[in-house]
């Protein structure tokens, strides 16, 4: 596993450091409009592994991976945590932009929660798609799932704005409610890669 990481890691950096270097300053900007820009920038790193899986793919690196020791969990796995730590780590450079920037604890935490929230029902709705049909047609799935997350993001700042107290009281539940769903879809995941042909 950890050889596998160090592979998607080393790829990530030699091939997207503008893409990283774009999320770090986004999510350290001022406010903008909605407040979603940053938040959308930390969901999007939920789906950078999925673009390091369209190199492995055209690369034919799967076909290799099956004659390595690596059981089809761990391959899966790995992009699920690739995508936790890198949308770990862009939420924290979100919270502390929102901090910098003067951002009222309640406002910082909501986003945060709102963000990772997002980031994991990408990852649940997206990734077993993604593994079971390949990345070029699974990627209708990834914009099906962005624009019903922020659809319903829309849909809140449309009702109205959430008072933080309100806010604070939910972010605890809707966090861990995406976390469980994002867990249960890894078996499927699994799953379905091994059913595919590489």
């Amino acid at each position: 596993m950890k050889g596998l990481l160090y592979k998607d890691v080393r790829i990530l950096w030699k091939t997207m450091k503008l893409y990283l270097l774009m999320i770090v300053i986004f999510c350290l900007t001022p406010s903008d409009t909605f407040g979603f820009l940053r938040i959308f920038f930390v969901i999007y790193t939920a789906l950078l592994p999925v673009t390091l899986q369209s190199y492995d793919e055209r690369s034919h690196w799967t076909r290799l991976a099956d004659m390595l020791p690596y059981s089809h969990r761990d391959l899966v796995l790995n992009k699920y945590l690739l995508g936790w730590a890198l949308a770990l780590a862009a939420g924290l450079v979100l919270l502390a932009g929102r901090f910098l920037t003067g951002s009222a604890p309640g406002e910082a935490v909501t986003a945060l929660s709102s963000a990772w929230s997002g980031t994991l029902v990408v990852q649940a709705v997206s990734y077993p798609l993604f593994f079971r049909f390949g990345v070029e047609k699974g990627r209708l799935a990834m914009f099906l799932a962005i624009a019903i997350t922020c659809g319903v993001a829309a849909g809140a700042a449309v009702a109205g704005p959430i008072p933080h107290s309100t806010a604070l009281s939910a972010a605890p539940l809707v966090l861990p409610f995406a976390l469980v769903l994002c867990l249960a879809s890894v078996p499927l995941s699994v799953r379905w890669y091994g059913s595919r042909e590489h």
